[in-house]
């Protein structure tokens, strides 16, 4: 038993691992292939990942790259982002690696973290936000309820090992019911449990085998507790029922991320697939372009699916069909904010890429075209200083191949992109 816990313990260990390595150590320029979490916000995607932030409109293409964690160190874990939420205020909250937590009005970051001292940690892991507004945050540490000005923490100690172990906590939902539960691994044992108030439940002795390395949790529309980490368990509020390919038509127990769609089917990130669950039987929906394995999910009110991968970026599942989804990182600068001084618009003829904006104010511009993997084919303006009012630019697109390119878009360090296609 003690080197099968081993086993789970080291995977979710790694599965953690995977989201704080950041690509940047090894690569030139913006990494753009791990999407750790996806939050739908109408017609936009909120996205976490390596980079930080990135706001992309599902309309436009266009992308905003958001570092409010960022340090000036490029090979530091300071832009890492895991967890994404929204409080009834229409605000963004997000969870860092190694920088406690973000909250985003639609103007201004304001971080709450250890350095600043307005926050007990600086790594968390996971948040969500309860009918009264109020911030939950799972960490390595403790277990912490905000308010926006104070905060409550608890540390959530496990006692179904031969002595007490401190939980990582990596996964949390709340019911129906308003009850918050909770999942992660500790050194020692495995965890999954409620909390109760003042204190924590846990139910790994309930289980012929401990629930060990939890990746995630979702209640369905009949308020069952669902869990991944060795294997697929459904907690009805009184028994467990273990999934396994043995006993049932799940195709695997590799699940890294759990959601439930309007229709009350419950949806499972697997390694190169989803699985969905109708009540009765797991269907497999095969994406062997996937390497190594999806990370997240986000289900939109139709049914479409967006699938964030440890590798391979964005897709889009729809129809029962993968669709690759361009996201051109081609640059993130330290001092990423929203811009209200100039919006642009992007569009091509025979033989050129036109290029129009409007500043409300004089500022510092630059403006090129890259090609998909951030290469520079064309610079236009380079840190040059405009006078407020309309402004037109072109480059000439004779000698590029056809395909898609990349407008980006700079005032005053604030980075915008937009997609463009040469025939």
């Amino acid at each position: 038993m003690k080197t099968q816990l081993n086993f789970y313990v080291k995977k979710a260990f790694i599965l953690m691992m995977a989201f704080i390595v950041p690509y940047v150590l090894f690569s030139q320029g913006l990494p753009t292939k791990r999407i750790i979490d996806i939050l739908i916000d109408g017609s936009d995607l909120w996205l976490a990942g390596d980079a930080g932030v990135i706001k992309y409109n599902k309309t436009t293409g266009e992308q905003i790259i958001y570092r409010p964690f960022y340090t000036g160190d490029p090979f530091s874990y300071s832009n890492t982002t895991l967890k994404l939420t929204k409080d009834h205020e229409g605000n963004l909250w997000v969870a860092s690696y190694a920088n406690g937590i973000g909250n985003y009005d639609g103007k201004e970051w304001k971080v709450y973290s250890a350095n600043y001292g307005n926050f007990p940690i600086n790594s968390t892991s996971a948040i969500f936000v309860d009918k009264h507004n109020n911030k939950w945050i799972g960490s390595p540490a403790y277990f912490i309820k905000f308010n926006n000005e104070k905060w409550e923490k608890w540390r959530p100690e496990t006692i179904e090992c031969e002595m007490s172990s401190q939980s990582f906590i990596t996964a949390m939902a709340l019911d129906h019911d308003g009850v918050i539960w909770i999942g992660g691994y500790s050194s020692l044992c495995g965890t999954f449990g409620k909390f109760t108030g003042d204190g924590f439940e846990f139910y790994n002795v309930e289980e012929p085998e401990q629930i060990i390395g939890v990746t995630s949790i979702a209640v369905d529309k009949r308020n069952n507790i669902w869990v991944s980490g060795n294997g697929l368990r459904k907690y009805d509020g009184k028994e467990f029922t273990t999934y396994t390919p043995e006993n049932s038509t799940l195709p695997s127990t590799d699940i890294h991320d759990i959601k439930v769609d309007n229709a009350g089917n419950v949806w499972f990130a697997g390694n190169t697939c989803l699985i969905k669950f109708d009540g009765t039987n797991f269907t497999k929906y095969d994406c062997p372009n996937i390497k190594p394995f999806i990370f997240c999910l986000a289900i939109e009110d139709n049914g479409d699916i967006w699938v964030g991968t440890y590798d391979d970026g964005l897709l889009l599942f729809s129809n029962g069909e993968f669709q690759q989804v361009e996201l051109n990182f081609v640059s993130i600068e330290e001092t990423d904010k929203p811009d209200n001084n100039a919006d642009f618009t992007v569009y091509s003829n025979a033989s050129d890429i036109i290029i129009d904006f409007s500043l409300t104010q004089s500022a510092n511009v630059s403006l090129s075209v890259c090609d998909l993997q951030g290469k520079e084919v064309c610079n236009i303006l380079r840190n040059n200083d405009l006078i407020s009012g309309k402004h037109q630019y072109s480059c000439t697109h004779s000698r590029f191949p056809s395909g898609v390119y990349v407008v980006r878009f700079i005032t005053d360090g604030i980075v915008k992109t937009k997609k463009v296609m040469i025939p």
